[in-house]
């Protein structure tokens, strides 16, 4: 198995406190939904959407203590406000995979 394919299949686990098991189950798919906006929004050169949308995973990444998401939100506002459209697409693709390998465990 290539380095990269065992990145992909190691899962990530991430401890949260039960009482946000439904709030969060709603905030990852809204995530997964994003990967295919920003995809969009790349496309048609929208980074003012893109930034918009990177906001939105700002607002519950710290509340939920996923320190991950919070950094691949502030990689993502950053690219697009610099118009990086490179950098946009190596930020969601991390995203997607992060989003592909959660594991959450609630406590």
């Amino acid at each position: 198995m290539s380095t990269e394919n065992k990145k992909e299949a190691e899962k990530i686990v991430v401890s949260v406190e039960a009482k946000f098991e439904k709030q969060l189950a709603t905030y990852i798919e809204k995530r997964r939904r994003d990967v295919s906006e920003i995809a969009g929004s790349i496309g048609k050169g929208d980074y003012d959407s893109i930034k918009m949308l990177g906001g939105g995973i700002k607002k519950s990444a710290d509340n939920f203590g996923i320190e991950a998401l919070s950094q691949l939100r502030k990689a993502l506002e950053t690219a697009a406000a610099i118009k990086d459209s490179g950098k946009i697409k190596t930020v969601v693709d991390d995203l997607a995979s992060f989003l592909n390998r959660l594991s959450i465990e609630y406590v």
